[in-house]
């Protein structure tokens, strides 16, 4: 691989977008200088949808513009060769892409609209799973891929996978951190409506004692009210602690 291709890949790697789960970001740092470094026209990365009958596009930069733009999505319905192609192969190369059968159709939706000559197309995998694909373009003339270019654009497409991995993760850690907020929240609202019924029923039981006869029955009330001032302590001690598993009872 040419010594551009590896300096690349090496600001790349480093970038704290990708540790920091920055993914669009990342992205954008990504397109600008796999282009640059390719010396391509334009640059996408899709990401399937809807049980995989969809390819949206995540984020998509072209030389002529140097800007950073959304294309309309892409559907199976309307390219199962193509999608065919892509699940079954670990990397697509057309250095002719509208005279190219796996391509023939893209011509008229894709291809000619864009310009497109010559392509590479690289499936993104997660835990073994497809879930995107990354597009190497060259528009207006041909586009003859080198055994460079096409290494260079796999490493690409795995530090995509890897940033997408690590944007997920911190997703789902972000999620268990808020479900767990709630939960200590409900658990919070729980405990003190639980102190404030036995409190109630205390106040209750103190009422009704007052209208107790005999000693013997006072005796009775004053029993229960114990045995509730006792789960109220258990109540408060195990809500003050640490470790819901296990009380001090001699407390």
């Amino acid at each position: 691989m040419i010594l551009g291709y590896f300096e690349a890949l090496e600001a790349l790697a480093k970038s704290k977008n990708i540790i920091n789960g920055e993914i669009e970001t990342f992205a954008q740092e990504l397109l600008r200088k796999a282009m640059d470094a390719l010396k391509c026209n334009r640059t996408n990365i899709w990401v399937f949808k809807n049980n995989n009958s969809e390819l949206s596009n995540f984020l998509s930069f072209q030389d002529i513009t140097s800007q950073f733009t959304k294309e309309a999505s892409l559907f199976r319905k309307d390219l199962p060769k193509y999608f065919s192609y892509l699940e079954k192969n670990e990397v697509i190369i057309s250095n002719n892409a509208e005279e190219d059968s796996m391509h023939e159709e893209l011509v008229s939706i894709y291809l000619n609209p864009n310009s497109i000559v010559s392509l590479i197309d690289i499936p993104l995998r997660s835990d073994g799973e497809m879930i995107g694909v990354v597009c190497f373009e060259s528009t207006f003339k041909k586009r003859e891929w080198k055994i460079e270019d096409q290494k260079f654009a796999l490493s690409i497409a795995s530090l995509i996978s890897l940033a997408m991995e690590s944007a997920e993760k911190i997703r789902y850690q972000e999620e268990l951190e808020r479900a767990v907020k709630q939960k200590e929240i409900l658990l919070s609202e729980m405990n003190h409506r639980v102190k404030n019924n036995l409190s109630l029923i205390i106040g209750l039981i103190n009422l009704q004692s007052n209208k107790a006869k005999s000693a013997e029955e006072q005796q009775r009330f004053r029993d229960l009210r114990h045995k509730l001032y006792s789960i109220a302590r258990v109540q408060e001690n195990l809500h003050g602690s640490s470790d819901l598993n296990k009380i001090e009872l001699h407390h």
